[in-house]
């Protein structure tokens, strides 16, 4: 009884290697036309091919400092967030356009900076979109002109929904204003008035809620 045993042991040992690929026969033949290096090409003096080069990324240059002007309170008559009808879209939009075109060429650097006190009119979002997006480039011939005067601009805003607008609903409005800005220097000097059309969007979670600006498009 002790030979059959054993055979029919080895048998099935056989059976199990040669379904697992491990082996002799068909899938063996099968490893090799996988593409799979044999046993012969893996020994000790086999050349190991070598690593692709990539090219380095290169670094960025750093980016310009930013313009940024001085804190404090500007010699001008800005609208007060606590008296400005929060409920009343169009009464925020207006106090944001005349907010964000109020500048000081004492404190501020670029329009950057009077847009950053418009702060308490805007959605969180895109407060913080304008505040870490800084002018870094220069502010141009007319700024120049007003900062060598230390002017303080005036700002009028004429609706100008006329021009068309979407229809506003409970938590979304839209208002354009035709602004004129006035530059007066400090040494009785007044400046050219320039004229824009801005375009302001004001969303709120409910009717019940402030408006706030959630953007502001200026088109000369």
């Amino acid at each position: 009884m002790r030979g059959p045993v054993v055979l029919l042991t080895s048998l099935t040992l056989a059976a199990s290697l040669a379904g697992c690929g491990l082996g002799g026969g068909r899938n063996q033949g099968d490893a090799h036309s996988s593409g799979r290096p044999s046993a012969s090409t893996r020994g000790s003096g086999a050349t190991a091919s070598a690593p692709a080069t990539y090219p380095q990324p290169s670094v960025a240059a750093s980016p310009l400092p930013a313009l940024v002007g001085r804190t404090g309170t500007p010699s001008a008559s800005l609208p007060a967030p606590a008296e400005v009808d929060g409920k009343s879209a169009i009464a925020v939009a207006r106090a944001t356009a005349v907010t964000m075109w109020t500048v000081d060429t004492e404190l501020d650097a670029t329009r950057w900076d009077a847009a950053q006190r418009a702060a308490p009119f805007l959605t969180p979002k895109y407060a913080e979109s304008l505040r870490m997006s800084p002018q870094v480039s220069g502010p141009g011939g007319v700024w120049l002109a007003w900062a060598e005067h230390k002017s303080v601009t005036t700002v009028t805003a004429a609706s100008a929904d006329d021009l068309g607008k979407p229809e506003d609903s409970e938590t979304t409005a839209f208002h354009a204003f035709t602004l004129t800005i006035t530059p007066k220097g400090r040494d009785g000097w007044e400046g050219p008035a320039t004229t824009m059309t801005v375009f302001v969007s004001l969303e709120r979670a409910s009717a019940t809620q402030s408006w706030k600006v959630s953007s502001v498009r200026a088109v000369d």
